[in-house]
């Protein structure tokens, strides 16, 4: 994601493998990723493959893109594109990694279709590769699924002070305590729609409301691009407060909107999960419904 001269991904879509809690918005229907449908996480994924898969400094097999994988279909990805980066100074490598579908409570595991991935098992197939004294290999992460805070902070845990990787950039679709939600109107989840549509500060009041009274999915979609435009988070927004998305920049500064505002180089000692979340709890911030 723009942060190394070299990059490769790995991009996942998977199904829900639970029954989907539904709601109703002012657009129309949303469902939670727990029942992920595979139509939109596929669209998440592809839409994701589409943008970073431009990029000319790498060989194309430098991103790869999984459809509903077995966790070694995970694990052979990661190898291969571990592989290619190999043939480049290691300290100007980094793999961003994409996930669409369900998350795991408490850690946030990517669901996959046999198994789940942790951020501590990620981290061991990435470094598995990596020579030490060479350079630290980066890793970004634009997660859309459900707890996928929780995944983040236990990656930062994990790679504080880590002899071969390091956390740069990551996206979350929601905080730790948080499922995500797919919007039926969007064709897409709530988070990856809105982070590659940034908007445009223009919406038509009655056009939109029109459209919606029609459920004219296309129109309210492109209406929805202006309103997200002028909305501090788009995916809190979309979702009615029920989701809450994080920036982590430069591996050190969490940015979760209304949810708080953390930076662990002010922490002494040693990092935790439960340190992140209570300093996040503790920054003042409140929760917007």
């Amino acid at each position: 994601m723009d942060d190394r001269r070299y990059s490769g991904s790995v991009i996942v879509a998977c199904s829900g493998p639970e029954s989907a809690e539904t709601a109703m918005t002012g657009f129309g229907q949303m469902r939670s990723r727990a029942g992920a449908d595979l139509r939109y996480t596929s669209a998440d994924a592809e839409l994701t493959f589409n943008k970073w898969s431009r990029d000319k400094s790498v060989p194309k097999d430098a991103h790869v893109l999984l459809i509903e994988p077995s966790v070694a279909d995970f694990a052979s990805a990661c190898t291969k594109v571990s592989k290619v980066l190999s043939g480049y100074p290691q300290q100007d490598t980094g793999v961003d990694l994409y996930f669409a579908g369900h998350g795991l409570p408490g850690n946030g595991a990517l669901v996959l279709s046999d198994g789940v991935v942790t951020a501590t098992r990620l981290i061991g197939l990435l470094e598995d590769s990596l020579k030490p004294g060479e350079g630290l290999r980066g890793l970004s992460m634009l997660l859309d699924s459900c707890f996928s805070g929780a995944f983040l902070f236990e990656a930062m845990v994990a790679l504080q002070n880590h002899e071969k990787l390091r956390l740069f950039d990551a996206q979350c679709s929601s905080m730790h305590d948080e499922k995500s939600w797919e919007l039926s109107f969007l064709g897409h989840g709530a988070f990856t729609f809105t982070h590659f549509h940034k908007g445009n500060n223009y919406v038509d009041s009655q056009e939109l409301a029109d459209a919606i009274d029609r459920q004219d999915n296309r129109t309210i979609a492109r209406c929805v691009q202006g309103l997200v435009g002028m909305t501090a988070d788009p995916a809190a927004f979309l979702t009615q407060g029920r989701q809450h998305s994080i920036d982590c920049m430069k591996g050190n500064f969490i940015d979760a909107g209304t949810r708080g505002l953390f930076d662990i180089t002010d922490v002494d000692g040693a990092l935790s999960v439960q340190l992140i979340v209570d300093g996040l709890g503790n920054s003042g911030a409140k929760e917007v419904n």
